[in-house]
């Protein structure tokens, strides 16, 4: 902590109105008697001053991401934490939505390809399982024919022993 000066001047008071001075505001109550005296200075306690949490805060407005070097031993640009947190939110966004559309491209493009190699082999695989179910229940129903005639021709076989 320091013995800077951070602020001087004087104020005027008049009954019922606060002393405003450089950002501050001093409310008197009771009445003024000459002689009385107030002092402004740096407070005994400094575990208990806010000087810390008013540090932090200048943080979140100082430039500090992205900063480059300008030749001449400094740093240049930057940007602030709130706004380096929200251009990388932004970032993240654009880059997903460009990959979620990029895979429905993809996938419209397969469909389409599968679609036209299909047409082009002639080949349609409700039709081929149509047919295959038709070629079943024909082989199942000659089957059964054979079995008849097979019956059939032991019974004759048996009626002529």
């Amino acid at each position: 902590m320091t013995n800077a000066l951070l602020s001087n001047g004087s104020g005027t008071w008049s009954a019922g109105q606060p002393i405003a001075l450089n950002g501050f505001e001093l409310r008197l109550s009771g009445v003024p008697a000459t002689g009385d005296v107030f002092t402004v200075a740096q407070t005994a306690y400094p575990a208990t001053s806010n000087g810390n949490a008013l540090a932090m805060v200048a943080l979140r407005d100082a430039m500090l991401v992205g900063r480059v070097g300008n030749g001449a031993g400094g740093l240049t640009g930057g940007l602030g934490i709130t706004d380096a947190w929200a251009q990388a939110m932004a970032d993240i966004g654009v880059r997903t939505q460009g990959a979620l559309t990029a895979s429905s491209i993809s996938t419209q493009v397969a469909d389409s390809a599968k679609q036209a190699l299909s047409n082009r082999t002639g080949v349609n695989l409700d039709e081929e399982a149509a047919r295959l179910m038709q070629f079943q229940q024909g082989y199942q129903a000659a089957a059964k024919v054979l079995q008849v005639a097979q019956t059939l021709f032991d019974t004759l076989l048996d009626a002529a022993s």
